[in-house]
């Protein structure tokens, strides 16, 4: 038998090292970034450039659709894009449709708020108009009558007639420019088909640098004007606004403030930071950021194959995340929707609130069938309103934007006329491939060939893409939740040893397996 060669030997290597050596390689880099000069983007330029060429005083739409994981990526470029908006005296209208979002949209205005010179006024300069549900569908119907989906209050039930921000704005075209903060769904798209395309929005996204891939299309086309990614998003907003004196590779901008669960930190949250003797700022030690921080190891431990201890942690933050979106739903169905059937012409709201409750009736055997039909309904509704759109934004705009004169060859810096001529062939020859199953054997071989090149590169690129950002994310959390503040470290690390005498225990005695 061969000796193996020294690749062979590396795939042979227990998934557990390979992956423990990486995570604390990106631990060390994080705690001690190492500067090292790269040119800004095509993309973060084109979204700072967007953000600068916004007019004074206009009415902008912010979708706040970030959750705690991504926070430490998301964060600096949403409060600097609110921060500079701000300082042109823009008026700006926010929303979020995702139920966690709900905690991070108060954190990050209330951050953005701090950094201003001025007194801001809400009502006037802002207004926060809460959580939106129904995902696709209840963006659309948002954004053809805000007014109507929102019972005509904001978040904290005040009327919006009585908001001087909210004269005249009524509708998707009554805020010409947006911003959608987007948390690895890739839910880009439904706002260029709900919002930028029927409405004529000026959309620029703020995503995880997974997201990537899926909206690099629509930057191509100019249907997204412009994206902030990741955590390399973050650092080139920073360098741009002369925050930071040097954009770094992977730089961690938000100063590792960490993606704290709001369920978790929620107990003993009141309490602010404290100023230790040599007057550095520390936060003080919660309840619930040590709870968060015992999940996170309870988590981590997976690395180390299924247990016991990761598998409670696991029920425990499913049980939470349950609780939390049923109640913040609930009680935008009951806002919404039941309260509503009272108010005058609100009997067309008595139909869809029966629909509503037809849905739980998929927790008892007896009822369950009924569940089928408001999910039908929903379905169908979902598919109609993404449908109408699609085939403009995703088809022909799409179509349009890979060829002349939107993708120019000629009068253009070489570099983007290669980039123009990879894109136009590139799509040409994918499509071929998709498309034309059957065998090739004359010179249309050659791009039949190339179209499965291109397919195979973006798949690549799309996993290599997903798989570094979750190391980054992985070892991100275990910073912002275990190592920061120093006053933590104290309580994590205890808890660590008694962990890995439990994983010891459980090993041994076999109530888990070590595969």
């Amino acid at each position: 038998m061969s000796e193996k060669s020294f690749m062979e030997k590396a795939l042979d290597l227990d998934h557990r090292i390979i992956a423990s050596v990486v995570f604390v390689i990106i631990t060390v880099i994080l705690l001690y970034p190492i500067s090292v000069p790269f040119p800004i983007s095509t993309y973060g330029q084109a979204y700072y450039d967007f953000v600068h060429s916004i007019p004074a005083g206009s009415t902008v739409g912010f979708m706040m659709g970030d959750t705690p994981s991504t926070k430490p990526q998301m964060k600096p470029s949403t409060v600097l894009t609110m921060e500079i908006l701000w300082e042109k005296n823009c008026k700006i209208i926010y929303w979020c449709d995702q139920a966690i979002s709900i905690p991070l949209m108060y954190e990050y205005i209330e951050d953005a708020v701090a950094k201003l010179d001025r007194e801001l006024e809400y009502g006037v300069d802002y207004v926060n108009l809460g959580y939106i549900a129904g995902e696709e569908t209840g963006q659309a119907a948002f954004f053809k009558d805000i007014r109507a989906v929102t019972a005509g209050v904001d978040i904290y039930g005040t009327n919006l007639d009585e908001l001087p921000i909210m004269d005249e704005v009524n509708d998707g075209y009554d805020m010409p420019y947006g911003f959608t903060n987007n948390a690895c769904q890739c839910s880009q798209p439904q706002y260029v088909r709900q919002w930028q395309m029927p409405y004529g929005v000026q959309l620029g996204t703020i995503n995880c640098a997974m997201d990537l891939p899926a909206i690099s299309l629509y930057l191509a086309t100019g249907q997204i004007k412009g994206t902030a990614y990741g955590l390399l998003g973050s650092a080139e907003m920073e360098f741009l606004t002369e925050l930071s004196v040097l954009p770094t590779v992977r730089l961690w901008p938000c100063h590792l403030q960490g993606c704290t669960s709001p369920y978790l930190s929620s107990w003993g949250t009141s309490s602010t930071s404290r100023q230790d003797q040599g007057g550095r700022a520390n936060m003080a030690v919660t309840v619930g950021m040590i709870l968060a921080s015992w999940i996170c190891i309870m988590l981590l431990t997976l690395l180390y194959g299924d247990n016991i201890v990761s598998r409670t942690a696991e029920h425990i933050y499913m049980g939470v995340i349950a609780a939390y979106e049923l109640i913040i739903n609930l009680k935008f169905f009951y806002e919404k929707g039941v309260l509503q059937i009272a108010q005058p012409g609100g009997t067309h709201f008595i139909i869809p609130v029966i629909l509503g409750i037809m849905i739980y009736f998929r927790l008892s055997e007896r009822t369950r069938w009924l569940y089928r039909y408001p999910m039908a309904i929903l379905m169908g509704s979902m598919l109609g309103v993404t449908i109408r759109t699609t085939v403009f934004s995703q088809i022909i705009d799409q179509m349009l934007g890979n060829f002349p004169p939107i993708a120019p060859i000629l009068g253009v810096p070489a570099g983007q006329a290669i980039s123009n001529l990879i894109i136009i062939f590139g799509s040409l020859s994918a499509l071929v491939f998709f498309i034309f199953s059957r065998e090739f054997t004359g010179p249309e071989r050659y791009v039949h060939r190339f179209g499965r090149l291109v397919l195979l590169g973006g798949f690549g690129a799309t996993y290599g893409n997903t798989v570094s950002y979750r190391y980054e994310l992985m070892a991100g959390t275990f910073i912002s939740n275990i190592l920061r503040p120093a006053e933590l470290l104290p309580y994590s690390f205890g808890f660590v040893i008694a962990v890995a005498i439990v994983l010891v225990i459980a090993f041994k005695t076999g109530i888990s397996q070590w595969d």
